[in-house]
């Protein structure tokens, strides 16, 4: 974008989104809580600033869909084991089914794009940038921290910090300002910036951090519709399967209807003499 570098891109967003939050603090009935900075602040560098780091490094060896798979299928995995060990959550077979389902829809969707071919050291990197994301939720579970543009702010302002390291060891030798790349950063920093951390983090307040992960897994789904509002392009049979298999992921994961197993578990704990 204009002779931008992913990581002058990413700084920006990341700073624009802190400034506006910062402008619009101000007038929120509530007032920032700095308790607990050293969580907050783990969660940006996890989930900010490993993520990006290691995310661009994947698409330098492998393609675009691959290192989305990976990355997306390592943030569930992660917070699915990461869950039991340090939340004790238990790994019921729904959420297994439930995730594998919803990345097999993902394969799906990104369909030809997607090889199988994968790049060794792109799955690694990407996997870790997942990892990342995966941990930052379960340090906000944890640390018991209240989702919203609060810690959403504070997130944005670390991981700006933690972002202007290595973007200003990297800096272009030239790159064009306009009023077009102003509009567009703003409509980073605000949309998949402080829209996507709000939700994230209000909704990992509420639900445990595996199956929040799941659900952003329909993250192609709303792509699909957004581009055909906008940009009217129809979605191919591709779009239409894949988005099926991950709703049906995402409804056994959240027990919208329940498997066999999970029928049994709830039966024997509402039931001790069956145990």
């Amino acid at each position: 974008m204009h002779g931008l570098s992913p990581g002058i891109i990413a700084l920006a967003k990341t700073l624009i989104g802190a400034l506006i939050l910062a402008i619009v603090m101000p007038f929120c009935k509530k007032r920032p809580l700095y308790a607990k900075w050293y969580a907050v602040a783990a969660c940006a560098f996890f989930g900010i600033f490993i993520m990006f780091i290691f995310e661009t490094k994947a698409y330098g060896f492998d393609t675009a869909a691959n290192v989305v798979v990976a990355l997306m299928a390592s943030a569930c995995v992660t917070t699915i084991v990461l869950g039991k060990l340090f939340l004790g959550e238990h790994i019921r077979a729904a959420t297994v089914i439930g995730a594998l389902l919803a990345i097999l829809g993902l394969v799906v969707i990104v369909g030809t794009k997607f090889s199988f071919g994968f790049s060794p050291i792109g799955t690694i990197l990407a996997s870790c940038a997942g990892a990342g994301y995966g941990i930052f939720s379960i340090i906000m579970k944890k640390n018991g921290l209240e989702g919203g543009l609060l810690l959403t702010r504070q997130m944005l302002m670390y991981g700006s910090m933690f972002l202007l390291i290595p973007v200003g060891m990297q800096l272009p030798a030239s790159f064009e300002i306009n009023y077009a790349v102003i509009g567009c950063l703003i409509g980073l920093a605000v949309f998949p910036t402080i829209f996507g951390f709000y939700c994230t983090t209000k909704a990992i307040q509420y639900l445990a951090p595996s199956r929040v992960q799941i659900i952003e897994l329909s993250e192609p789904i709303f792509a699909a519709l957004i581009a055909l509002i906008f940009l009217h392009e129809q979605p191919g049979l591709s779009t239409f399967v894949g988005g099926i298999l991950i709703l049906l992921g995402i409804s056994i994961a959240n027990d919208l209807f329940r498997l066999p197993a999970d029928r049994e578990s709830v039966v024997s704990k509402n039931n001790p003499d069956m145990q």
